[in-house]
């Protein structure tokens, strides 16, 4: 595969998250730091995503399942 690039991106963020930002991150530089926030966070909101499809994916195959049965019951003399 190829070099992995990278483009430069500038966002403002507040002083106190920068502050504590740079408490937490120890000897890793803000960079790194930010970037492992940022594949955290949207591997976290995939898999949420994904969870979220799954869980329409069961409502309605227990929807359809439901409406199966129903049309096929026999009325209750």
């Amino acid at each position: 595969m190829g070099k992995n690039i990278t483009r430069h991106v500038s966002v403002s963020v507040p002083r106190n998250l920068i502050l504590e930002i740079d408490r937490k991150r120890g000897d890793v530089s803000r960079s790194r730091f930010f970037l492992r926030m940022i594949e955290k966070s949207y591997s976290d909101y995939l898999d949420n995503d994904l969870q979220e499809v799954n869980k329409k994916s069961v409502r309605d195959t227990v929807d359809k399942r439901t409406q199966i049965l129903k049309s096929t019951a026999s009325p209750v003399p």
